[in-house]
């Protein structure tokens, strides 16, 4: 364990250092080596100098960690190569996974704490790459609005009740996904929680962890 952190330490100066660079791929394959964390692994195995994104897929739950933040982009590794971007709690890019986004352009939208207290509908347009296949500028009209409290989430460790939630609708004429949803907590203003559709079919939430939600 002790050598697999050291291996995570370099790996994450390397792309602190090369973040913006083509050699990213190759760090991205080198962290999958590094970093060796799944669903088997009880809470205290998690370094807590490290940030991590619980994933469940179709009742499969695995981690990712944080690499680097960059240009306000998040962006989440996996032990097998999974890489999640994120901005402000939108998924702007999915690799290594059956259904990739790539090439996601996110506008520049109203914070969050400003979305709760409009509480009105937000409309917003995204634009994407999606594979397999050749599908090149899928554009996605999207609405988001306030709604109750859910419960069927996959929320572990919180209180639903004491977040705040969106649901987004997709408003294209074709190829639709499946509403998407996100969870919001006044406290850190930030979305801890989400859950989306990278197709029709390939589903999937994500939540914000630490150690103290086991």
């Amino acid at each position: 364990m002790r050598t697999n952190l050291i291996n995570t330490w370099i790996v994450l100066a390397i792309l602190l250092l090369s973040a913006c660079s083509d050699s990213q791929k190759v760090s991205i394959k080198m962290m999958g080596r590094a970093f060796e964390l799944n669903q088997q692994q009880p809470a205290h195995h998690f370094d807590p100098r490290f940030e991590y994104l619980r994933i469940n897929s179709e009742g499969r739950v695995f981690y990712l960690l944080k690499a680097y933040k960059v240009n306000g982009i998040e962006v989440w590794y996996g032990s097998s190569g999974e890489t999640l971007r994120f901005k402000d709690g939108r998924l702007g890019g999915a690799i290594g996974l059956l259904t990739e986004w790539r090439n996601v352009v996110i506008p520049e939208s109203p914070s969050w704490s400003a979305l709760v207290k409009g509480n009105a509908t937000y409309r917003w347009k995204r634009k994407r790459d999606l594979k397999p296949g050749y599908h090149y500028g899928i554009q996605d009209e999207l609405a988001l609005s306030r709604i109750s409290t859910p419960i069927d989430s996959h929320l572990a460790g919180l209180s639903p009740e004491k977040l705040i939630w969106f649901e987004e609708s997709d408003l294209s004429k074709t190829n639709q996904l499946p509403i998407a949803k996100y969870a919001y907590d006044t406290s850190s203003q930030t979305v801890v929680y989400g859950e989306t559709c990278l197709s029709s079919t390939f589903c999937f939430s994500w939540q914000r962890w630490s150690e103290n939600l086991q």
